[in-house]
């Protein structure tokens, strides 16, 4: 909200006034948002000489990251930033800027996304609502943070507006997990969040529940005989508004910090550090039923009206049109050699449990890179880029389903399926038909290795919660029923008598596997670019405060180290995918220019942009081949938000902002112009030897180096 000062109440970045907020563009009306209309799409009979060739995708790519609201927010700020320099620096634009009339992306083959990225990817090709906020962003930099808020993240919140059983549900998981203390917290922090965040409604919680007192109590009311006639003194403190305020919100951030802790320690002792920042993000699954593509259909039909009827063939922004969109993920592929087994269902009483591996397999990893492929707006046309490289999965590999059921202490009954563990031609040739919120949804589950847990398997089959996204690969089954169809089957193996042969065939039939974050094999989006086909790829980086580049560092030769030591994600040996050693590119990384960043950030640390040359090693799990020459144009933004944890949500406008302002900036327009401006609106291909690993020059030492008083290296 803005204060009568003319500052946004959240940002430290000073609000512009260049307009009054009454001339602002409207929030979206409520009820269904409006959507893209087929006269608003370009003909499609000029998409048809821009499709990509079966297996290879030529040209530019675009890589969106992973890192949950952080990465959406930062892709955000960054694409509403450069329109806003295309529009400001080229002859004969537009009134305001537009992502189709800046061109922007015009030069982008493909784009490839990961968890976050995909949720922003997803909104950018199909919501008209949310390209007009990107364009009403870029239009008006000053007042990006309050847009961004009145419709992006208000609709988003409209979802948590209902008491629903999220918290008692997760309550009962943490107590299945003998985490008790982290459960009875989490209750009452659930009943806080829905009593307003006011201690007066906890109060009257407390009071009214135990004691029967009520607001209609006073000082004056009767009182029980023993008290009658003594004094109550009713100690308290007073000061002035501002500092109580800040009192109580520093409080409240303690607290919160304290519960991020528990459930951190928690995920450590489950070996998941990595992605216990995600698992706080479960408390918006209330409405949903406590599913993760519930979650993401939520998150993705409040801020851009997308909705389990918009499919990857549905009608896109004009922008996207013939550009490849590969939506990054993995497939759980544990084998016999690893130990490990998916778990499909797991019940301690009555005993029962239906498990999946792969057997007749190497033991390349525990997950296999993948990605839908569509080729945006070409009707019928097949994916253009193999679901799994061809030397992933071996043409001998078996999906192995085994079920077993305890009729008493001293018997069991077992059964037995399988099927071909490659065949995914139904999810390339009907790639149209898929879901766009179950991409998407695949993309960015986090937490969906608990799959590999038969503990954390029975504690949410428990509840009835599903972190993993499950498809079926088989070509009996349409590629429009292969999420739902497999998500029922696994349901139904859940309930009491649902292993049984018949259930194992069916699921054996269907090929069903589970699929999950991309950021188990990739977490920036670059090898799965290059695997498809790129060899120049604009990647946006969402960093922490310490600008490390943790995701492009796990890329390189020896970045095993930037690996969560025992952790599931350890065992994955998709990642080397750079013959470059990990510590000189961290050396190049921190040798890059900065940006230097808006007055007054409060959330952005570090904007890095340049150029780092990089080769290729061979990769049999991506199916990229060794000696690529590659060029890496890189904008990495540093921030010190979480990507969605306990996390003040109207942190990630302001964050969206201060990208926008530090972009925007007259300061950097040496930079931004000179070195970042030329890979989106370049025509002829960088002449830097390709081995060697080295940055841009930056156009003008000005606006070379972070602002004063900011920690823009950290390496």
């Amino acid at each position: 909200p803005l204060s009568k000062s003319g500052r946004c109440a959240r940002l430290g970045c000073r609000v512009g006034r260049a307009r009054t907020l009454g001339t602002l563009p409207p929030a979206s009306p409520a009820g269904p948002p409006p959507r893209l209309s087929a006269g608003a799409m370009a003909t499609q009979e000029g998409v048809v000489g821009q499709r990509a060739q079966a297996g290879s995708v030529s040209g530019p790519a675009l890589a969106l990251p992973g890192g949950g609201l952080r990465a959406s927010s930062i892709a955000s700020g960054l694409t509403s930033g450069l329109m806003a320099v295309a529009h400001a620096t080229r002859p004969g634009a537009e009134e305001t800027p537009t992502l189709l009339g800046t061109g922007l992306y015009a030069r982008i083959a493909s784009i490839a996304s990961v968890s976050g990225g995909s949720w922003f990817a997803a909104e950018l090709i199909y919501s008209e609502r949310f390209v007009r906020l990107i364009d009403a962003m870029a239009a008006f930099p000053d007042e990006s943070a309050e847009l961004h808020r009145r419709q992006w993240t208000e609709p988003w919140m409209g979802i948590t507006d209902k008491d629903s059983p999220y918290v008692k549900m997760f309550a009962r998981l943490a107590k299945r997990l003998d985490l008790i203390g982290i459960s009875d917290d989490i209750l009452l922090f659930g009943y806080f969040w829905k009593t307003g965040f006011t201690w007066t409604n906890w109060t009257l919680a407390m009071l009214e529940a135990t004691g029967d007192i009520d607001m209609s109590v006073a000082l004056g009311s009767p009182v029980s005989p023993w008290a009658e006639g003594k004094a109550w003194l009713v100690a308290h403190g007073m000061g002035a508004a501002s500092e109580a305020v800040d009192r109580a919100m520093d409080g409240h951030h303690r607290q919160g910090l304290a519960l991020c802790e528990d459930v951190r320690a928690a995920a450590k002792r489950l070996n998941l550090t990595g992605i216990a920042d995600d698992i706080l993000l479960f408390g918006y699954l209330w409405k949903s039923g406590f599913t993760w593509t519930k979650l993401t259909l939520a998150i993705l039909e409040a801020t851009g009206g997308i909705d389990m009827s918009v499919a990857l063939g549905s009608p896109v922004s004009p922008w996207a049109e013939g550009k490849a969109w590969l939506v990054a993920h993995v497939v759980a592929t544990p084998s016999s050699r690893d130990r490990r087994v998916v778990h499909i269902a797991e019940h301690r009483w009555p005993a029962f449990s239906a498990t999946q591996s792969v057997s007749d397999f190497p033991g390349l990893s525990v997950f296999t890179p993948a990605m839908y492929s569509y080729v945006l707006g070409s009707g019928e046309a097949s994916a253009p880029v193999p679901y799994v490289a061809a030397s992933a999965l071996p043409p001998a590999s078996r999906l192995n389903y085994r079920g077993v059921v305890r009729t008493s202490l001293f018997r069991k009954k077992q059964y037995a399926a399988d099927a071909r563990a490659n065949n995914f031609g139904a999810l390339e040739r009907r790639a149209q038909e898929l879901s766009v919120v179950s991409c998407a949804a695949a993309s960015s589950a986090a937490a969906g290795g608990f799959v590999l847990g038969a503990r954390l398997t029975r504690a949410l089959d428990a509840v009835g919660g599903d972190l993993a996204v499950w498809q079926s690969a088989s070509d009996t089954v349409p590629a429009r029923d292969a999420f739902e169809r497999a998500a029922s089957q696994v349901r139904s193996a859940n309930v009491r008598r649902g292993v049984s042969q018949a259930a194992l065939d069916g699921l054996a039939e269907g090929a069903v596997q589970a699929v999950i974050d991309a950021g188990y094999s990739d977490g920036t989006g670059i090898a799965y670019a290059i695997r498809a086909g790129a060899r120049e790829v604009v990647a946006y980086f969402s960093n922490t405060k310490s600008n490390v580049p943790v995701g492009l560092a796990k890329l390189c030769l020896g970045g095993s180290k930037f690996m969560f030591g025992g952790s599931a994600l350890s065992q994955n040996k998709a990642l080397c995918v750079f013959a470059q050693p990990v510590d000189d590119v961290l050396r190049a990384y921190a040798a890059l220019p900065k940006l230097r960043l808006c007055a007054g950030a409060r959330f952005v640390s570090a904007i890095s942009v340049g150029t780092l040359y990089v080769t290729t090693v061979k990769n049999d799990l991506f199916g990229i081949p060794s000696g690529v020459p590659v060029m890496l144009r890189i904008i990495g933004v540093a921030s010190n938000v979480t990507m969605g944890g306990l996390e003040d949500v109207y942190d990630f406008d302001a964050l969206t902002q201060e990208v926008i302002q530090t972009v925007v900036a007259p300061d950097n327009a040496p930079l931004v112009q000179g070195t970042v401006m030329p890979w989106f609106f370049a025509s002829t291909a960088d002449k830097a030897q390709p081995s060697e690993i080295s940055t841009d020059e930056p156009a003008s030492d000005q606006a070379a180096e972070s602002e004063p008083g900011h920690d823009g290296a950290g390496l």
